[in-house]
């Protein structure tokens, strides 16, 4: 197995693992798109892939990609004492491949990138729904740091 820096003909199988990320997040809750268009997928990672304050890491096995995870350098407003931070913008595993350690191997791999560029910190956000994430990044030692909350807009508004 290899862990590598995405490329761009990378694409179309990264989209393929995100349309599966989607469908598995969508049994947690129906917030969680599973119609996104091909185009749409394809632009979102573009963006990563452009971006120098954005990276794709990527699992490979037998030349077919397994799992990945979109991370970022976030810039904190003025009031905060680091200026930069790491954010894990979302991870993934396909199913077949888990409980093997490669989603670890794909988070050390995204701090090597974190501390190449001098960030000191990394946090992520995980629906609280989901307990097998939860318990994963517990053990490569994320704790609860601040909550985010949400409100349906809808008659009540």
């Amino acid at each position: 197995m290899k862990i590598r820096k995405a490329i761009k003909k990378d694409i179309p199988a990264i989209s393929g693992l995100i349309k599966e990320m989607a469908n598995y997040h969508n049994k947690i809750d129906k917030f969680y798109k599973v119609s996104l268009s091909g185009e749409t997928i394809k632009s979102y990672i573009k963006e990563f892939l452009e971006d120098k304050n954005r990276i794709i890491i990527v699992a490979e096995e037998n030349k077919k990609l397994i799992g990945y995870i979109f991370g970022s350098i976030k810039i904190y407003p003025v009031y905060i004492s680091e200026k930069k931070s790491g954010y894990l913008d979302e991870a993934f595993v396909s199913v077949d491949y888990r409980k093997k350690g490669i989603g670890k191997k794909l988070f050390f791999e995204f701090i090597k990138w974190l501390k190449s560029k001098k960030i000191k910190d990394v946090t992520s956000s995980v629906d609280k729904r989901n307990k097998t994430s939860l318990k994963i990044w517990e053990k490569l030692g994320f704790h609860t740091h601040k909550f985010t909350n949400k409100v349906e807009i809808g008659l009540n508004f």
